[in-house]
């Protein structure tokens, strides 16, 4: 499962929907990638933007910036709706769907302990059932993501 744990949060799961593999696992693999970076400096990379393009015209733009206190959110936007996940989105556990009509829809997903907790119980989970990959974060994907990855730093 390749250490995602962002994947097993409840309501990322919900949302189906993180960067790369959130991309990922709302739109697939993409056919081209578009990458700009300007470095910090120490000379790591300070901040990072990439353009995610698909044969079907969707984009998804990404954007990592390590030296400054920005928004941590996530925002799926399509033609109907747009869903949009809590402040750092990763830690939270609620999303808002918004209408093109602007009705606001809110979803809060019960929660308790801490965030690494989903992904170690789906480990069990597949353990139990004597499963060696977990269907949430398949080994095929995994490798697609850092197959997209590879191609992302090829651009830098």
């Amino acid at each position: 499962m390749e250490a995602v744990w962002s994947r097993f949060l409840p309501h990322v799961v919900r949302v189906r929907d993180y960067v790369v593999s959130f991309a990922s696992m709302v739109l697939g693999t993409p056919e081209r990638v578009t990458t700009m970076v300007q470095s910090a400096f120490t000379g790591v990379d300070g901040q990072t933007s990439v353009i995610f393009g698909y044969s079907s015209g969707v984009q998804a733009v990404l954007t990592r910036i390590s030296g400054a206190g920005s928004a941590n959110w996530a925002i799926i936007v399509g033609t109907e709706v747009r869903i949009e996940l809590d402040g750092v989105f990763y830690s939270s556990y609620g999303f808002t769907v918004v209408s093109r009509d602007g009705v606001t829809t809110r979803h809060e997903i019960a929660h308790s302990g801490r965030a690494l907790q989903h992904q170690t119980i789906e480990v069990a989970r597949c353990r139990a059932v004597g499963e060696i990959e977990s269907d949430v974060m398949p080994l095929d994907e995994s490798v697609s993501i850092m197959d997209t990855m590879d191609r992302v730093l090829t651009h830098l």
